[in-house]
């Protein structure tokens, strides 16, 4: 899969992807929601720095609480997907200003596997992003 069909039946495509391990560094102890906010924010972050695209939209991972016996000293544990994935995409439509050539965006999102593939789950909210509210335009 290097493209994909987004808003108004136009196509995107794969340019650059990167991905690791969202626990990348934890060596012992459990996930927490507070790790997990920052792990996301994080991946957030850094995201143009991987792919060129200052415009990044996130998928929020679903967090699933962890069971612990008792009260765990360091927060709530909860976990997310755990591999993190930043995607740039380019898209030869534009919305905005039909001077530009094409649209950018960086994508992240968060699955149980390294992509590819990408998960099933995750390709229908790609589908679903407003990507002329929240694209980038540029010419050639």
């Amino acid at each position: 899969m290097s493209s994909l069909t987004i808003e108004n039946n136009h196509t995107a495509y794969i340019t650059r992807i990167y991905q690791y391990p969202a626990y990348d560094g934890l060596i012992e102890g459990l996930p927490t929601r507070s790790m997990n906010r920052d792990i996301i924010k994080g991946a957030v972050e850094s995201a143009p720095n991987y792919t060129g695209e200052s415009a990044v939209y996130l998928i929020e991972p679903i967090e699933q609480p962890l069971e612990y016996d008792g009260q765990y000293p360091f927060g709530q544990p909860a976990t997310i997907p755990s591999f993190a994935c930043i995607a740039k995409f380019e898209c030869r439509w534009v919305s905005h200003d039909p001077d530009m050539d094409y649209s950018a965006l960086t994508v992240v999102w968060f699955q149980a596997q390294y992509a590819f593939p990408v998960d099933e789950l995750i390709l229908e909210k790609i589908k679903q992003i407003p990507w002329s509210q929240v694209a980038n335009e540029y010419e050639i």
